[in-house]
């Protein structure tokens, strides 16, 4: 799964911004659709009304190995597809709001 293409076509149609590097990774689009779709919902509905400035970062990192289990919803371990040897990644998916006053 190329993660900025996955990104581009998640936010398509949404009112929202993103920042996400172009990288493959095996993760289950359906999962992260599913996350992603609550998270953009609730920050839509309890950002500020006229304009909520929802913003989608998705950083991606080498995984250690003290992962707390509480961040297995928003953090999804892969593996880089394009590594010779498989490499643990974290991808993280970050949804920001401009808050409701």
């Amino acid at each position: 799964l190329d993660v900025l293409s996955f990104t581009k076509d998640f936010v398509r149609g949404r009112d929202l911004t993103f920042e996400c590097p172009s990288q493959l990774l095996k993760l289950d689009p359906v999962a992260c659709s599913l996350v992603l779709d609550n998270a953009a919902t609730n920050a839509i509905r309890h950002g500020y009304p006229n304009d909520p400035q929802v913003h989608l970062k998705v950083e991606i990192s080498r995984a250690t190995h003290d992962l707390p289990s509480h961040n297995l919803m928003i953090d999804r371990v892969s593996r880089d597809t394009n590594a010779s040897r498989a490499t643990p990644i974290k991808v993280r998916f970050i949804m920001t709001n401009r808050a409701n006053p």
